[in-house]
Formats: structure tokens, C-alpha cells, sequence
């Protein structure tokens, strides 16, 4: 909305594009992270700015022209305040969880999982049906288990058509997520299968 008709924003909220939005990690997305990790390095932040505008504000079809200026100048501040705000942030160390999360999923039976296998290409949401049970049967029971889940067609019905899958379920994992977490998904799937009577 911003972008098409700025005149309808009164105010915009600069949040990270990361984690569930991003099912795939695509060589021009790569570019982009490379090009950003770049500038920061080199501690140049007009540059690490500018790479974001091009990918998130212009983005493939557009140039810096063909969006708004006042929007355009809008998201260039918050970028700037945002690199600023975390530039003495400490880096936090990655923790494998053991085992992970994608191979725990592997001990339901039943379960299928959708997207890349375990590797760079693979990034936090996890998409998944569970034979016999449905997407939203298999969400309500997760909610049980204090575990939230997504389920659906996640804006791709098409892609569901083609798959011929009726929804899935999608678990998203991060840095915050705990082993205590996985095992309360793993519990809550295995309880969805005894309340389907699967067992």
C-alpha cells in the first residue's frame, strides 16, 4: 500500500523480513545478504541502507524513481536508526538444537514434510501435513500443548492444487526456539495421531 498509493499511509513500521516470510533462500536473495553483509563489514551504512532499499522498497521490477520519495526517504531513515540501534549488539552464538528440529519431526509417523531438505537452502518455517488429520484439526490440538502453529494455504493455493493437498500446518523455529519447545511439537503431533485414533 505504501508503495502504490502513499497517500493512504500515515505511518510506516520497519520490521524484519526474516524467519517465516522467507521459505527459500533464491540466488538474488543470496545477493542481496552478500551485499549487506558487505557494507556492514566495511562499517558503511549508506551502502548496507541503499541494499535494502533496492531489494525491500524498489524491489525486481521497480526502480528508485518509480517509488514514491517521501516513502522511499520514510524506510531509508528507519533502515539507518535500525543498523544504528544494534550496531554494539554482540553476535549470538548459533546453537544446533540436538537433534534438529527438522529430523525430531522425522519420529512422527504419518508426517510429511514439504520444501528443501535440511541444508543452506532450508530457513525456519517448516510446512508439514499430517496423514489423516487435517491442517487446522492438527493446529487446534498443537494450541493444547502451548505450541502456535500456522495452518492453511499460506497464500499458495495454487501450489496446494498442485500438490493436491487439501492445507498444512507450518512450524516456524529460530534462534529463541528451545528443545523444550520441539518437544512439546513432537508430543502435540503424536497426541493428534491418538486423538485420530492413528496409533
Amino acid at each position: 500500500m505504501a508503495l502504490s498509493r502513499p497517500a493512504l499511509v500515515a505511518s510506516l513500521v520497519l520490521s524484519a523480513p526474516g524467519g517465516s516470510l522467507i521459505a527459500e533462500v533464491t540466488p538474488h536473495l543470496r545477493s542481496f545478504f552478500d551485499a549487506e553483509r558487505s557494507a556492514l563489514e566495511a562499517d558503511d551504512l549508506d551502502a548496507a541502507v541503499e541494499a535494502n532499499l533496492s531489494w525491500w522498497v524498489d524491489g525486481p521490477h521497480r526502480g528508485p524513481d518509480d517509488v514514491d520519495r517521501n516513502v522511499r526517504e520514510q524506510v531509508r531513515e528507519m533502515q539507518r536508526l535500525a543498523f544504528e540501534l544494534t550496531a554494539d549488539w554482540d553476535d549470538v552464538p548459533e546453537k544446533e538444537l540436538d537433534p534438529p528440529a527438522l529430523e525430531r519431526l522425522g519420529e512422527v509417523p504419518g508426517l510429511r514434510i514439504f520444501g528443501p531438505p535440511r541444508g543452506p537452502a532450508r530457513l525456519g518455517p517448516v510446512s508439514f501435513e499430517l496423514d489423516g488429520v487435517h491442517a487446522h484439526d492438527v493446529s487446534e490440538i498443537l494450541d493444547r500443548h502451548g505450541v502456535a502453529v500456522r495452518a492453511g494455504h499460506h497464500c499458495a493455493q495454487p501450489l496446494m492444487d498442485r500438490l493436491d493437498v487439501a492445507a498444512t500446518a507450518r512450524a516456524s523455529f529460530g534462534v529463541y526456539t528451545t528443545p523444550e519447545e520441539i518437544d512439546r511439537l513432537i508430543e502435540g503431533l503424536h497426541d493428534a495421531r491418538k486423538v485420530f485414533g492413528l496409533n
